[in-house]
C-alpha cells in the first residue's frame, strides 16, 4: 500500500513547472544572443553566425552562462558572480535533487518547505531573466541600426533584415523587469562602428577618410553613457576599419579612419 502523499503536492508541481519554464526561457535567449555578440553581415559572416548559432543549441544552461561570462570583458561583479552562481545551483538543485530534499514531497512540512524554497529560486531567477533579456534588446538595437544605415546607403542586407524579423518575433511582447544593469562592454564597439560607417557614408575625402573626432561627438550624443575618454583607443582596435593621422608629419594632422571591408 502506498503512503498517503500531502494534498499540497500539486501547488509544489505546479511551482516546478513554472521554475522550470523560467530556466529554459533564460537557455533560449543565451541562444539567441551569444551568436550575435559578434557578427558580420558579409556572406561568409552570416555563415559563420549560422554556425555559431547551431553550436550554442547543443550546450547546456552553464555552458551558456559561461559564454555570456567569457562575452564580456573584466570580471563579473561579485554581486553578479554570486547571482549567476545561485541561479545555476538553484536550477540544478531543481533537476537533480528537490525531491531528496524535501522527502519525495510526502508531507505537508515538506511541502510547504519545498515550496518556499521554489519561490525564493523564481524571484532569483526573474532577475538573471531580465538581464539576459536587456542584454538580448541592447546587442540586438545595435545591430538593427547596422542594418538599417547600411540599406539606407544601397547596400544588399536581405538575410541580415530577415535576421532581425526573426530574433523580434522571438523577443516578442515580453517586458523586462526594472532593474539596473551595466551595457555590455562591447556595445560601446558596437556603437562606434555603426556611427563611423554612417559617417563615413555620408562625409569622406576623395581618399576615402573621415575625421574620427566627428565620430566620436556623435557617438557620445547618441549614447551618452560612453565613456567620456577613450573612444579613440576602442575605435583603433575595432576590425574593418584603417586608421592615420592626415595630413601625414603635418603639425595639425588629425586622426582620420576608413573602411577597410
Amino acid at each position: 500500500m502506498h503512503p498517503i502523499k500531502s494534498n499540497l503536492q500539486p501547488v509544489v508541481e505546479q511551482r516546478i513547472g513554472r521554475n522550470l519554464l523560467r530556466y529554459q526561457l533564460v537557455e533560449l535567449r543565451l541562444k539567441a544572443l551569444l551568436p550575435l555578440r559578434k557578427i558580420d553581415f558579409s556572406d561568409e559572416g552570416i555563415s559563420d553566425f549560422k554556425e555559431r548559432s547551431a553550436r550554442v543549441q547543443t550546450q547546456t544552461l552553464g555552458q551558456l552562462i559561461a559564454g555570456l561570462l567569457d562575452s564580456v570583458e573584466g570580471a563579473p561583479s561579485p554581486d553578479r558572480a554570486q547571482r549567476i552562481d545561485e541561479f545555476l545551483r538553484a536550477r540544478n538543485w531543481l533537476a537533480h535533487h528537490l525531491l531528496a530534499s524535501h522527502g519525495a514531497l510526502q508531507s505537508d512540512t515538506d511541502c510547504t518547505a519545498c515550496i518556499e524554497r521554489l519561490d525564493l529560486d523564481y524571484a532569483a531567477a526573474e532577475i538573471v531573466a531580465a538581464e539576459v533579456m536587456m542584454a538580448t534588446r541592447i546587442t540586438f538595437k545595435m545591430i538593427r541600426a547596422f542594418v538599417e544605415a547600411w540599406e539606407q546607403a544601397g547596400a544588399n542586407l536581405s538575410e541580415g533584415t530577415q535576421l532581425m524579423a526573426a530574433i523580434e518575433r522571438h523577443l516578442g511582447d515580453e517586458t523586462p523587469m526594472k532593474i539596473e544593469i551595466t551595457m555590455p562592454p562591447d556595445s560601446v564597439e558596437n556603437i562606434l562602428a555603426v556611427v563611423m560607417r554612417r559617417l563615413h557614408h555620408e562625409r569622406h575625402d576623395p581618399e576615402g577618410w573621415t575625421h574620427f573626432a566627428v565620430a566620436g561627438q556623435v557617438a557620445r550624443r547618441e549614447s551618452p553613457d560612453l565613456p567620456k575618454k577613450g573612444l579613440l583607443d576602442i575605435a583603433r582596435k575595432l576590425e574593418g576599419f584603417q586608421f592615420g593621422q592626415r595630413p601625414a608629419g603635418a603639425p595639425n594632422a588629425a586622426w582620420m579612419f576608413r573602411p577597410t571591408s
